[in-house]
């Protein structure tokens, strides 16, 4: 767990540290600064897990000192550390964004972690009921799909690591990529088409449950793995996207990093999956039934045409009579 220590006291910040010496379960690193205006540099170079924040700093005081930091990491799960003066100042805090608020006077070992760990947690359930919200909401107002995976792609990195994001459907025995997010050059291209056969996703509709990867410079199951590997991949899972109960593609995730997708990324993944799966549905329904009245369209006008065309060769005829 990478902690940012947002402290002027020196002495409060030591006792920080000792404390989260004390615990053998679990490895921290922790960085220390002691003003606003170092807590907002760092926050720009260095990416962490929590914020442990005073609010009494040199450059800033109160309730501005907590609004500056969350403006600039709103992402990241903030606990507030209050001393007797400030306590009103962290309950505003937290109904404005705060995690948790820790008075310093009665901060030991284990209260600690338990604040830090349960401030991280909430934050991660904020994010996924904002996500199913979202998805929620561009489903139902019929979003175009890039849309939606576009607004999946952006919530669930702050859920999940990734790399990159594809999707892959069935479409008569071969396989067509759709690229959800990419950070990097991938081979796998919008609408790139590929045989089904010895592919993860041949495996996912077989198995019909994820197929997790952790590390592809020790070990590759399908010749996708290789591929992957070649583009700085380390790591994937593969999710089934289901309809009636067979599985009709996947979403696939693949990481820089290693091992990189547990258990907890796994169920946090599949809790969308059911929501990609039915956007996706929807939205071939919805080219059907475009297609469908195109072809509608097109047999009307062959049939006013002819019609049409019926009509001025019978009158011409009846013309040329008289």
């Amino acid at each position: 767990m990478k902690i940012l220590l947002v402290e002027d006291n020196q002495g409060d910040a030591r006792l920080i540290r000792e404390m989260l010496a004390e615990v053998t379960t679990e490895q921290f690193d922790l960085v220390h600064v002691e003003s606003l205006s170092d807590a907002l540099k760092t926050l720009t170079q260095e990416p962490c897990d929590i914020i442990l924040l005073d609010l009494g700093l040199p450059d800033s005081q109160g309730i501005d000192t907590f609004n500056n930091v969350y403006e600039r990491a709103k992402m990241v799960p903030i606990v507030i550390l209050t001393g007797l003066s400030d306590e009103a100042f962290a309950i505003t805090a937290m109904r404005q964004g705060a995690q948790d608020y820790l008075s310093k006077n009665d901060v030991e070992p284990n209260l600690l972690v338990r604040a830090l760990r349960y401030a991280i947690e909430r934050k991660r359930l904020e994010e996924r009921m904002t996500l199913t919200a979202q998805l929620t909401k561009a489903i139902g107002s019929s979003q175009e799909i890039s849309d939606v995976y576009e607004k999946f792609a952006k919530g669930i990195k702050r859920l999940v690591d990734y790399d990159q994001v594809t999707i892959t459907l069935v479409e008569e025995g071969m396989l067509r990529f759709v690229t959800v997010s990419s950070d990097e050059a991938t081979e796998f291209v919008d609408d790139a088409v590929v045989p089904l056969s010895g592919t993860p996703t041949e495996w996912v509709i077989v198995n019909k449950r994820p197929n997790v990867e952790k590390d592809f410079s020790k070990e590759m199951n399908f010749p996708f793995d290789e591929i992957n590997f070649g583009e700085g991949m380390r790591s994937a899972i593969r999710l089934p996207l289901f309809s009636k109960g067979e599985v009709f593609g996947t979403l696939n995730f693949n990481s820089r990093n290693p091992d990189a997708y547990g258990e907890r990324d796994q169920e946090i993944l599949e809790e969308f999956t059911g929501q990609i799966a039915t956007a996706i549905k929807n939205d071939r329904l919805l080219k059907e039934a475009k297609r469908r009245i195109q072809e509608l369209e097109i047999a009307y006008r062959q049939l006013a045409d002819k019609a049409a065309a019926s009509a001025k060769g019978g009158q011409e005829s009846s013309e040329t009579k008289t």
